[in-house]
């Protein structure tokens, strides 16, 4: 809960389209984090990715990544304007 308010609070976002990328960063992280956590409580405290959990953690990475590329773009097009 605290990384996510300094998050917010650090974070400006400037129109629509900027906060639709910071969501699919937000999005992507926190499911990383439920597999993450349901990896351990499903294998009892030891850390054992299954195929499902690969993937999922595949997907989340990828959306991730995506929102962090587009972000950035959008925001170096915005400064060299």
């Amino acid at each position: 809960m605290g990384v996510a308010g300094y998050i917010i609070q650090t974070v400006s976002l400037k129109d629509m389209e900027e906060a639709k990328y910071f969501f699919m960063i937000l999005t992507g992280l926190a499911l990383q984090f439920v597999v993450l956590v349901s990896s351990l409580v499903r294998n009892r405290g030891n850390l054992y990715f299954h195929q499902s959990d690969i993937v999922l953690s595949l997907l989340s990475i990828s959306i991730t990544f995506i929102g962090v590329i587009l972000f950035y773009r959008k925001s170096k097009s915005e400064q060299s304007m």
